[in-house]
């Protein structure tokens, strides 16, 4: 009888040690899937805040390509504007010009009429004396 009740003490030891490797086992695990749990929410943290940084480049970039587009419009803008001031100012120099050939004809007609007045005159101061 003692040796069945050391038998059965050495099999109840053997399962307490097996029972305990097994908890150890299922510790490491606990700490290994833990220390995992930690890594992959450290990752999704860290991803987390690349794709903000990746869209706040992105804002800023289409912030400046806003900003480009509009320097272009405005830059277009200004020379559509040179370019009807250019326009413009050659349309005003051809009209001085046709104004100006006008009042030399007319300052030539009113000298030829001012001659005539004088010749008239000397004719007619002539007539008098």
């Amino acid at each position: 009888a003692q040796s069945k009740a050391a038998a059965a003490q050495a099999a109840q030891a053997r399962e307490l040690e097996h029972l305990r490797e097994h908890s150890a086992a299922c510790a490491s695990l606990r700490e290994r899937l833990d220390a995992l749990e930690a890594h992959v929410a450290d990752a999704g943290k860290l991803r987390t805040a690349e794709v903000q940084a990746i869209r706040d480049i992105q804002a800023k970039h289409s912030k400046d390509i806003g900003s480009l587009h509009a320097s272009r419009l405005q830059a277009l803008t200004l020379v559509d504007r040179v370019a009807s001031a250019e326009s413009s100012l050659e349309e005003l120099l051809g009209k001085q010009a046709e104004e100006g050939q006008a009042l030399q004809l007319a300052l030539a007609r009113q000298d030829e009429a001012a001659q005539r007045c004088s010749k008239d005159l000397a004719r007619t101061s002539g007539l008098v004396e």
